[in-house]
């Protein structure tokens, strides 16, 4: 493929990989560019990691790789794309699928090429030079992009060398932002729960994840609007409370998948204390005997001691994490720990929290029952959301405890 075509790839292609159908595949088979076998392993892909492997390896499929690319998503009937490739592009213009006829006199140079050199070997002629293995550097990674729109889901929690927050973007796929840890100005923009507008930030596609890069000596934040884009209530619910899953199925699951799990804690080690994090692991352990080790990092590694040894657990919003080619666990700053082998206070109650208001110290919580209960921030802060986070899951079921002046001294959400 051509330099200029690489770059005309390079330049769209964030809206190729989030918009390019499934359909187009079929088309690319049939212009020889692919072949039945590729077809099938890119169908097992997810979106985004399949439409990301076509852009890389199609750029090694010759000169008439664009051009069928760009025919293929117009046959595809995604006419957007197609003529971002090809600005004059109409059906018309469409080659007949004979001239993707590699066997003809329309064969690509570059197979013209290793026909030559096949046959030079047959007649001892030169030894066929090896051929520099294809890797993923051959298109890049990264893309610095104009403009992008995202709601803020966590702000910006502090990881030594950056600060990381959590967002969704105007097509409601999740990315993950990172700071760097001088480029406090940024920091201060970047607010749980609002709409913000990013230009000239770097967005790259890693280990199953969109990652947004914010320099201070490039990028530009600006405040959205109050509505940018709907978010619908079950994608947020989704976020913060993951589902549950088994521990067989978490060892399967792929690097940075978020999930929800429980099952009893055993090999407690100790808490490592380094100058600016602290870690601790500990095993969990199901009715199958399946174990799966947990790093708790920074706060989280307080709340599971070695006390706790034989206890029930429930690790709510934990990512998973390949080391070794073997899958573990990793807890977050949205992680929520609940110690189910805990015996219940006898004047917890659970009530339905429909509204907040945490302009005041205390906070006020409203029930469905328009009863109010006063909440510390410390207290509010056990649950490891935000406000925003949490008045987004609303109407919401919570374990509380309260004295007789409605004090509220320990919070928790019910699990369903």
């Amino acid at each position: 493929m051509e330099a200029a075509h690489k770059k005309i790839l390079q330049k769209n292609r964030i809206i190729l990989v989030s918009d390019m159908p499934i359909e187009v595949l079929t088309e690319l088979v049939a212009r020889q560019i692919f072949s039945p076998d590729d077809d099938e392993k890119y169908r097992r892909m997810v979106t985004t990691e399949r439409n990301t492997k076509i852009l890389i390896d199609i750029t090694r499929k010759g000169p008439k790789a664009f051009c069928a690319l760009a025919e293929s998503l117009f046959a595809a009937e995604a006419y957007h794309l197609a003529t971002l490739l090809i600005p004059d592009l109409t059906e018309k213009k469409l080659h007949d699928l004979g001239f993707y006829n590699f066997n003809n006199e329309n064969q690509p140079p570059v197979l013209e090429q290793r026909a030559g050199n096949m046959q030079g070997n047959a007649e001892g002629g030169k030894k066929k030079r090896k051929r520099k293995k294809d890797t993923a550097e051959n298109i890049p990674q990264d893309t610095y992009i104009k403009m992008i729109s995202i709601y803020v889901l966590t702000s910006p929690a502090n990881h030594g060398k950056y600060w990381e927050f959590h967002a969704f973007n105007d097509k409601l796929e999740y990315l993950r932002g990172k700071i760097k840890a001088e480029n406090v100005s940024i920091v201060e923009k970047i607010k749980e729960g609002s709409f913000r507008k990013i230009a000239k930030a770097k967005l790259s596609f890693n280990e199953n994840i969109w990652e947004l890069e914010i320099s201070d000596n490039t990028a530009f934040v600006f405040q959205g609007g109050n509505n940018d884009f709907e978010i619908p209530r079950e994608k947020l619910k989704n976020f913060f409370t993951p589902d549950e899953v088994s521990i067989e199925e978490a060892m399967g699951s792929p690097k940075r998948r978020r999930v929800t799990i429980q099952g009893e804690v055993t090999l407690i080690e100790k808490k490592v204390v380094a100058k600016t994090w602290q870690r601790r692991d500990i095993h969990i352990k199901n009715t199958n005997f399946k174990i799966i080790k947990l790093k708790l990092w920074c706060e989280k590694a307080d709340e599971v001691t070695e006390e706790h040894d034989g206890a029930t657990f429930c690790f709510t919003n934990v990512e998973v994490d390949i080391f070794n080619k073997k899958a573990e666990l990793k807890s977050l700053k949205l992680t929520r720990i609940e110690n189910l082998s805990k015996p219940p206070d006898k004047n917890i109650q659970v009530q339905i929290i429909n509204g907040i208001d945490p302009t005041v110290e205390p906070m006020v919580l409203v029930t469905n029952e328009c009863k109010q209960l006063i909440c510390d921030h410390e207290v509010f802060k056990t649950l490891s959301l935000g406000v925003d986070a949490f008045r987004s899951l609303f109407p919401i079921e919570c374990n509380i405890t309260a004295d007789q002046q409605n004090k509220v001294t320990t919070i928790s959400i019910v699990r369903h």
